[in-house]
């Protein structure tokens, strides 16, 4: 499988966070006030690095037949928006990013078959091991917008 490149999948991210708007489908009007709420969320460009950054990891890493994809990226996004306004902020840190991206992402990369053949873990416990590995090896984003 191809991904865009890193530009691009930069441009696909920034451009669902400013020019997102709620579409008429069938929610109450709290939800629909909180689902607008979210797409107000502040992300720093560092952030939108950040969660590439861990995507782009995800699709090298030799324990995972497949990696996130661009439509991973962007839910790990408003995951992340969604996280920082439920915690009273209106922008997002990089501990939004870290708390929503299993929950994320499980289910959307496959692990490589030796990895089941050389643990005694169920897959999901080998899955988190693995998406936590990956998260620790890129650098927090620097600046204000790190955890509070």
């Amino acid at each position: 499988m191809t991904y865009p490149d890193y530009e691009a999948e930069t441009k696909i991210l920034k451009d669902i966070n400013r020019n997102r708007k709620t579409e008429s489908i069938v929610m109450t009007d709290f939800f629909q006030n909180n689902l607008e709420l979210v797409y107000k969320i502040d992300v720093h460009d560092s952030i939108i690095s950040y969660i590439l950054d861990i995507v782009k990891i995800t699709r090298k890493d030799p324990s995972l037949n497949y990696g996130v994809s661009t439509r991973g990226a962007i839910y790990i996004l408003q995951a992340a928006k969604a996280r920082a306004l439920m915690h009273g902020r209106t922008f997002v840190i990089d501990n939004d990013v870290k708390t929503v991206i299993c929950d994320i992402i499980r289910h959307r990369i496959e692990l490589n078959p030796i990895e089941y053949l050389e643990s005694d873990e169920s897959e999901a416990m080998l899955l988190e091991g693995v998406i936590k590995k990956i998260v620790d090896k890129v650098p927090l984003p620097i600046g204000k917008i790190n955890t509070l």
